[in-house]
């Protein structure tokens, strides 16, 4: 343990100091560790510069106004106003699309039914892997054509209509996205 200096210039920088802790309503005879200084008087021991109170006052007013920006953009995000559709998000709409357009999917000259031609197009999606980034891809390169053969996908609508699958997921993908920019 060591030995605070003493002597009488010490005892009395003390005394003053425990002197002016009661002066100040402060210490353990005044209300000890429960006293609470008031705002004006916390803002002078934090800021003892003059103008930094006014500072001070300005950065908590801009901290407000960046909550105050953070709630909107993370409801406006939720709400879906604010967030874009990813691209793994496209190609789901593409594959929801295709499921619920009740046509005929021919694929070299097969007739093959929606849930099988999603079924089709989603295993030629995972043996793609990560080289398929965007939805525009996955059209160009996994839902126009057979990788075989070259024969292009058709799309056979319930009218009697036959139309290349390649020009068509592309309308639809414009449409989904001039869609969700209109949100």
């Amino acid at each position: 343990m060591t030995e605070s200096p003493s002597g009488p210039a010490t005892d009395r920088k003390r005394t003053k100091a425990f002197a002016d802790l009661l002066a100040l309503g402060r210490g353990p005879l005044a209300g000890g560790p429960c006293y609470k200084p008031d705002q004006e008087e916390t803002m002078k021991t934090r800021n003892p510069k003059p103008g930094m109170a006014a500072k001070t006052e300005q950065s908590a007013k801009a901290g407000k106004s960046v909550r105050i920006l953070l709630v909107a953009v993370t409801f406006l995000m939720a709400t879906g106003s604010l967030s874009a559709l990813t691209e793994q998000q496209k190609i789901n709409l593409l594959y929801k699309e295709i499921r619920t357009t009740k046509a005929i999917f021919i694929r070299n000259g097969i007739e093959y039914g929606s849930e099988k031609a999603v079924s089709h197009l989603q295993r030629k999606h995972d043996y793609a892997g990560d080289r398929i980034k965007t939805a525009r891809q996955f059209i160009k390169y996994l839902a126009t054509e057979s990788s075989m053969t070259g024969v292009a996908y058709k799309i056979k609508f319930p009218d009697g209509r036959v139309v290349e699958s390649g020009p068509y997921l592309l309308q639809v993908l414009q449409r989904i996205e001039s869609e969700q920019g209109n949100q």
